[in-house]
């Protein structure tokens, strides 16, 4: 009898490639047996089974649900190609080495030689003697180095040459080598990204930023007696810029996981300078702070001792990280709680730099102002005088988060200390203490010293909030929507609302009917919350506050969440009117300028003690509303909330013309 190997969720989720929400919808579906009465663990043969069954496509549904990390489309970024024609030859070469069939790794050391033959470092243009690596074709012998190496990581360590031998390959080594490649300044890198899966990028949360953003930040931040470094450095983006302010290529160091990466960038450096030297890139794990490559398994106490000048790089966002990496650095850098992987290069490339060293990164807007991310913010305040905060909106193709550029120096900041912020073509400066006083260390660099102003005359009004004040629900996640929701009431069916059936005050006519069996779904709230007496219904997904009241105890899917507030002599209709006014939209936008309504923010908006009389004429107008009167009522219901607050006319017309432009 074969002994039984359990696994948590956690692991069960990283060996299927999936989420562990997925985990539990799949057991809810019966594609997955729990092996203890709680749910918590697996059979490891039983998962691996599964996958193999997936793979094959055994599982057509659970193929199709599988989630990015598993895709196998690519896609040319072209976010990193200037100029059309240049494109156009790109997606060429690329189309033929894929549409031949070609492997990847032959293909970028046939194009790694073509550029060493135009360079004059090779003395033959004959591929076949070339790949024989005899010594006295080569003029510099680090060159011969590292394209041996790159040629026996592709043949697993064969010498032989057998993966150029046959007719039909020499015909691709003649198209590779005889063509045209456009100037990019890392075309080889260009390629090997262009091949790569999109499902390898999201899992290792690699994507290339686009050179002008590279080019800018390494400009107004390298001096030429820098040691430098870029900690993720993939195909060597960062490395290169930096060889364009330095004459020696010994300051310039570069860490990657990927190993094909590393051999393309250490490629580039030759290629970028004329002297014979061995380039400083390696084959780590930066986060494990171990190394890959035995080889060189001494670099991260050598890296400790040069204490870098400055540090520039675009970390994985979200990667996975192995579950004994992960608990080491929990260890060591206990502030961090929420396992992100770019907090963690953040942290250890602050080890890495000495004091006064500058540290620039491409991350995620959502580091400014998302709670979970409220401990690498503490980290940086306590540890850093933040010069720049950048916004560059969405920069990354496929990639939905928005990105920004922080700019940090090591040291303490001064108490008067100003982050300079940029934001579209605008630019201010905000003091740093400020975002120590926020709550959860928000970086609000939406809020002017106007808005200052706003705000303080806001929460200086009598007021409570929702916090311990409420109840709130998800919608439900059916797990399933093509099997659970019809387009047409059925009987024993009844309304759903998505987000987009929410209107401000009133919910639209349902998109969808559902007949309601929460042992079946995903994920469900308690059935009270929604069949609650009377409720708020909001959009999650939204840069706006969009609030409907419901009281018929209607559904919602997960992009409708449900708020029941619990406040004494407090009218519901209040709130929905303040969440829904030009007021609230800009106070919201201005604090947390999220895609997202979350709890945790909606729970720090400020709700006026005002006197009955007001609460009730507030009230009177949103049933005004409600029935169907004409627009000019939410004019009024707006212009009389702002009345309350004391602003004047330009403050009301510098918050309407804020809120249009989010």
């Amino acid at each position: 009898m074969e002994h039984t190997v359990p696994v948590d969720l956690d692991k069960t989720a990283k060996i299927l490639g999936i989420s562990k929400a997925s985990v539990r919808n799949w057991i809810r579906h019966e594609y997955l047996k729990p092996i203890d009465a709680q749910g918590k663990f697996f059979d490891q043969q039983q998962i691996l089974i599964l996958k193999e069954a997936i793979t094959n496509g055994d599982v057509d549904r659970l193929k199709t649900r599988a989630n990015k990390t598993r895709a196998d489309k690519t896609f040319l970024p072209v976010e990193y190609v200037l100029g059309q024609e240049n494109r156009k030859a790109i997606i060429r070469l690329v189309n033929h080495i894929r549409d031949r069939k070609i492997d990847s790794g032959l293909a970028i050391l046939i194009l790694a030689i073509k550029c060493f033959i135009e360079n004059k470092d090779i003395l033959s243009t004959d591929v076949k003697e070339i790949l024989c690596f005899p010594h006295d074709i080569f003029t510099r012998k680090n060159v011969y180095r590292e394209l041996k190496s790159l040629f026996l990581f592709i043949n697993e360590g064969q010498e032989a040459v057998s993966t150029v031998t046959c007719e039909e390959e020499n015909i691709d080594i003649e198209f590779l080598i005889s063509f045209p490649l456009p100037e990019v300044k890392d075309i080889l890198g260009l390629v090997y990204q262009s091949l790569i899966h999109e499902g390898t990028k999201s899992n290792l949360g690699s994507y290339f930023t686009p050179t002008n953003i590279v080019s800018r930040m390494v400009r107004e931040n390298i001096r030429p007696d820098y040691n430098v470094l870029d900690p993720c450095c993939g195909t060597g983006q960062f490395l290169l810029s930096f060889a364009d302010f330095l004459t020696d290529p010994e300051k310039i160091w570069g860490i990657d996981i990927d190993p094909m990466a590393v051999h393309i960038a250490r490629l580039n450096l030759l290629l970028k300078f004329p002297q014979d030297f061995q380039p400083r890139i390696y084959h780590l794990n930066t986060l494990q702070n171990l190394s890959v490559d035995q080889s060189v398994e001494l670099t991260t106490s050598v890296l400790r001792e040069v204490k870098f000048d400055f540090i520039a790089t675009n970390p994985p966002w979200g990667a996975g990280i192995d579950i004994n990496t992960l608990n080491n650095l929990r260890k060591k850098y206990l502030g961090i709680t929420s396992g992100e992987s770019f907090s963690y290069f953040l942290e250890i490339s602050l080890d890495l730099l000495k004091e006064e060293g500058v540290l620039s990164f491409v991350l995620p807007e959502s580091i400014l102002n998302v709670k979970t991310h409220g401990d690498i913010r503490q980290t940086i305040l306590e540890n850093c005088k933040i010069i720049t905060i950048e916004g560059l909106g969405k920069v990354f193709r496929n990639v939905l988060s928005p990105a920004i550029i922080l700019e940090l120096v090591k040291t303490k900041p001064a108490d008067d200390h100003e982050v300079v912020v940029r934001l579209d073509d605008r630019e201010c400066k905000i003091r740093q203490k400020r975002f120590e006083a926020n709550q959860g260390n928000v970086f609000d660099i939406h809020i002017s010293v106007k808005d200052e102003d706003i705000l303080r005359k806001v929460y200086a009004t009598r007021h409570v909030t929702l916090k311990n004040r409420a109840e709130w629900a998800l919608g439900i996640v059916t797990g399933d929507n093509k099997r659970y929701l019809s387009a047409e009431q059925h009987q024993g069916y009844e309304p759903i609302f998505k987000g987009s059936d929410v209107d401000r005050y009133i919910l639209k006519k349902p998109s969808y009917f559902i007949d309601f069996r929460p042992e079946k779904f995903q994920q469900v709230a308690s059935e009270e919350k929604y069949r609650a007496r009377e409720k708020l219904i909001y959009r999650f997904i939204s840069r706006k506050l969009i609030f409907a009241y419901e009281d018929k105890g209607s559904l919602t899917l997960n992009s409708a969440n449900i708020l029941i507030p619990r406040l004494n002599n407090y009218p519901i209709k209040v709130i929905m009117a303040l969440f829904n006014s030009t007021l609230y939209d800009y106070i919201y936008q201005k604090k947390f300028n999220t895609i997202k309504v979350l709890r945790g923010n909606l729970e720090q908006l400020p709700l006026p003690l005002w006197d009955e009389e007001t609460l009730a004429h507030i009230s009177g107008l949103v049933d005004r509303i409600m029935g169907g009167e004409n627009q000019n009522l939410l004019l009024s219901l707006d212009d009389y909330i702002m009345k309350q607050f004391g602003f004047s006319e330009e403050e009301r017309v510098y918050m309407e013309e804020t809120r249009r432009a989010f």
